[in-house]
C-alpha cells in the first residue's frame, strides 16, 4: 500500500471543455497526474493509491453522492494511509469539505480537498497548483480536513474545511471564516452510519420585503443568516419565529456578531434564536444535517466546537 489515497470525483478539474460545455471526463484523472509530474517533476502514481467513486459536476452533489464519499473517505482511514487527497469541484466544495470536516476532523490523518477554477489545460486554471499544496500539507501531516485553494493573483492557502464560505456569484475566489489553526472543544465525529438522507431543513437569506415560508411541523430545524452586521428586519421575521417557537422548531442564526450588537439584534433572545456568531452558514447547515442523520440532539453539537470550528 501506498502512503496516500488519491480519490477523484469529478468537478472541473476532472472535466473537459468540449464545444463550449464543459463536462466530466473519465480520462481527466491520469490528465491531472500528469500535468504534475510536468509541473513539480514527480509522479504521484508512486506515491498514491487512486480510486473513483464516482464522478460527477459538483453542482449535481447530494446526500446519496456524499455519503459514498464518506464511506470511501472511512475505508482509507481504517487501511491506514498516511493521507488523504480528494478532488473536487467547486460549485459545492463547500458543502463537502464542511461534512468532512465534521465527521473525520479527528481522526489524525491529514484529509485535504482539491480543486481547480477552470480545466487543467486552461492557461489559467489552478488545479495543478493547488494540488501541489495539497501534496506538501500532507507530506507535513497537518492532521484534520482542509481545502486547498489559490485564488488568482495571490498565494496559495490552506483553509480549514469547515470555516468556507460561499463563493460571490460568478467569482471563483474562495474566501474563509478565520480559517486559523487553533483547537478548542472537540466533540465526538459526527459520521452517519446509515446514509445521509435528505434533511427536512430551511436555510433562509434575509433581503428588503421578504415573504416567509409557511413552517410544517415537519421541518427539523432552521439555519437563518442574517445581513453583513449580523441584523434582521424583525418586524418582517417576527410572525415566523413565533411559528417555530410555537412547533418547537429550533432556529440557529449565522452571521451575528459579538460584543456590541445593533438594536434589531437585542432582541433576537425572546424568540429563542440558537445564535452562532462568526459561524458559516454552510458550515452551521452541513453540521446540523450530519447532525440529524446520526440521530443527536442538534442542541448537544450546534454550538460545540470541533477544531476552532462549530
Amino acid at each position: 500500500m501506498k502512503a496516500i489515497k488519491m480519490i477523484f470525483t469529478g468537478g472541473t478539474i476532472g472535466s473537459t471543455l468540449e464545444e463550449g460545455v464543459i463536462c466530466p471526463d473519465g480520462g481527466k484523472p491520469r490528465a491531472l497526474l500528469e500535468a504534475y509530474k510536468v509541473k513539480c517533476g514527480v509522479d504521484l502514481t508512486q506515491m498514491a493509491d487512486c480510486s473513483e467513486p464516482y464522478t460527477i459536476l459538483s453542482e449535481n452533489l447530494d446526500g446519496e453522492v456524499l455519503y459514498k464519499l464518506m464511506q470511501e473517505v472511512a475505508g482509507a482511514i481504517k487501511q491506514g494511509y498516511r493521507g488523504i487527497l480528494i478532488t473536487h469541484g467547486t460549485d459545492t466544495l463547500q458543502y463537502t469539505a464542511a461534512a468532512l470536516g465534521y465527521a473525520f476532523g479527528l481522526c489524525g490523518v491529514p484529509i485535504v480537498l482539491v480543486s481547480s477554477n477552470y480545466p487543467i489545460e486552461h492557461p489559467r486554471a489552478n488545479g495543478v497548483e493547488n494540488l501541489q499544496g495539497a501534496v506538501t500539507w500532507i507530506q507535513k501531516q497537518h492532521t484534520g480536513v482542509w481545502v486547498a485553494y489559490k485564488n488568482e493573483g495571490a498565494v496559495l492557502q490552506i483553509h480549514r474545511a469547515t470555516r468556507l464560505l460561499a463563493h460571490k456569484q460568478s467569482s471563483d475566489t474562495l474566501d474563509c471564516l478565520g480559517c486559523g489553526n487553533e483547537r478548542k472543544d472537540e466533540i465526538a465525529p459526527l459520521y452517519p452510519t446509515n446514509g445521509l438522507p435528505t434533511p427536512n431543513i430551511l436555510r433562509i437569506q434575509p433581503y428588503p420585503g421578504m415573504t416567509y415560508p409557511a413552517l410544517t411541523p415537519h421541518i427539523q430545524g432552521v439555519i437563518h443568516e442574517t445581513y453583513h452586521s449580523g441584523t434582521l428586519n424583525l418586524k418582517e421575521a417576527a410572525p415566523f419565529f413565533r411559528q417555530a417557537q410555537e412547533l418547537g422548531i429550533p432556529v440557529y442564526v449565522t452571521g451575528t456578531t459579538e460584543g456590541a450588537i445593533y438594536e434589531s439584534a437585542r432582541d433576537f433572545a425572546q424568540y429563542g434564536l440558537r445564535l452562532l456568531p462568526g459561524r458559516s452558514a454552510i458550515a452551521a447547515y452541513m453540521k446540523l444535517w450530519l447532525t440529524l442523520s446520526c440521530g443527536r440532539n442538534p442542541d448537544d453539537t450546534m454550538e460545540a466546537a470541533l477544531g476552532g470550528d462549530i
